[in-house]
């Protein structure tokens, strides 16, 4: 949870890697970087990330999240179904399309690949919050509090303040 440490170890971890390397602190720095809300660093990251290891499909997924957090919603959505065609097991790449299509009001279809990132990546809390919005959005309030606990039980376990877990339940 100390991103902005991470933000400075992995700039450092950059300079003389070699591309495997980079591709790592690259995607940590991004990683990182969304976390704080750098949304347009994350996606010139995201971009030059692209342009080393353009056919890396988790580099090629973050991207896509770069491009979400900076408001570029239609090129992020195009970046995820490109991830799922070369990945279609992409966890990120599910869930960002999830995201993308719930925004667009196509609930069913965006629950459907909700669950499908869950499948792949149950470990990963953001995806259990999406699936909470989602079936918040269907009024499906019994299902959303599930997904919500679940969420909130992974943030728990990694959050030493544990405040966005807090945040959760009260949600």
């Amino acid at each position: 949870q100390r991103f902005w440490e991470a933000i400075r170890v992995y700039d450092q971890a950059k300079e003389g890697a070699t591309q495997e390397q980079l591709v790592r602190a690259s995607t940590g720095l991004i990683e990182a970087l969304l976390q704080v809300a750098e949304f347009t660093r994350a996606l010139q990251e995201a971009e030059s990330l692209h342009s080393v290891a353009p056919q890396d499909q988790a580099a090629f997924a973050i991207r896509g999240d770069a491009q979400w957090a900076a408001g570029l919603f239609d090129e992020a959505e195009q970046t995820y179904r490109d991830v799922l065609v070369l990945d279609p097991e992409s966890g990120r790449a599910r869930h960002g399309l999830a995201k993308s299509l719930a925004t667009r009001n196509q609930l069913d279809e965006a629950l459907d690949w909700a669950e499908a990132a869950l499948e792949v990546s149950p470990d990963r809390a953001a995806f259990h919050h999406a699936l909470g919005s989602i079936y918040e959005l269907m009024h499906r309030f019994p299902e959303a509090a599930d997904a919500y606990d679940d969420y909130v039980n992974l943030v728990a376990a990694y959050d030493v303040n544990a405040e966005k877990a807090n945040w959760a339940r009260s949600e």
